[in-house]
């Protein structure tokens, strides 16, 4: 209990600048230094002393004295508390001077499918697999309500087809966005960096995907750790969203006119 004080007294001493400076470290140098390191990803002592390397050889005296206070408070509480957990990278800039903000990156392109056809494929796979999250690849393709020809979803699928967007990670604290677009007169789903996102630094969404599954829920851990994580790369509506939807828009009536 001394010690929770002793923490809590240390952490009230920090401004909400300096501790905004220390999450924008972590999340910007300690973090994808952790998942550049590859399988000695989970030694935090050997990921701080290359970020201090890097960081002294190249002049920067602020992130070489974070990985130094980084060891210095593992010196007192040792690997049983610091051990790493690293999700690896995804798509990685490659370009020097990185890639400015709101910047196209790339569409994303696969097959489409109707949603009563995807939905169907769902249900064939999870029956031959017998996962409860199979592995997934797919993106919404929304038509716009004001569209001529009305109002439609189309599901965008790139296990098989597609482009390097399909493989960028998630994260909950992206550095890019999804949206829908026209592009010769026809729809896409293109990706933009929403801040500027520096050479060496994974690119990433958030997936922003539902699910009415607390099993799939579960399942779906999201390991970005960034400051806003939310613990899962999947949103839980509850078993019955879907219905309360259809009630709340559609009586019963209506449903069966609809059909």
């Amino acid at each position: 209990q001394q010690q929770q004080q002793q923490q809590q007294q240390q952490r009230l001493k920090y401004s909400q600048a300096e501790e905004d400076a220390v999450h924008e470290w972590i999340d910007r140098v300690f973090l994808p230094a952790i998942n550049q390191a590859g399988s000695d990803g989970w030694d935090i002592v050997r990921v701080a002393n290359a970020i201090k390397d890097r960081a002294q050889s190249s002049g920067d005296e602020a992130s070489a004295a974070a990985a130094e206070a980084v060891l210095a408070q593992f010196c007192v509480s040792g690997y049983p508390w610091f051990r790493l957990h690293p999700k690896g990278r995804g798509v990685v800039v490659a370009r020097e001077g990185g890639v400015p903000a709101f910047t196209f990156v790339e569409e994303y392109y696969g097959e489409l499918h109707t949603g009563w056809r995807w939905f169907e494929m769902q249900d064939a796979i999870k029956k031959i697999t017998q996962k409860e999250l199979p592995d997934f690849y797919n993106i919404l393709l929304e038509r716009p309500r004001d569209d001529p020809d009305g109002y439609d979803l189309m599901f965008v699928d790139a296990a098989f087809m597609g482009a390097f967007a399909s493989r960028m990670s998630h994260s909950c604290t992206p550095n890019c966005q999804a949206i829908v677009l026209s592009c010769g007169g026809k729809l896409t789903v293109a990706l933009y960096s929403i801040r500027a996102v520096a050479a060496g630094e994974e690119l990433t969404f958030d997936y922003s995907s539902v699910t009415e599954s607390e099993e799939e829920f579960k399942q779906a851990f999201c390991m970005c750790s960034t400051r806003h994580c939310r613990g899962s790369y999947l949103y839980y509506t509850g078993s019955k969203a879907y219905q309360q939807v259809i009630e709340s828009h559609h009586s019963f009536l209506d449903r069966q006119v609809l059909l």
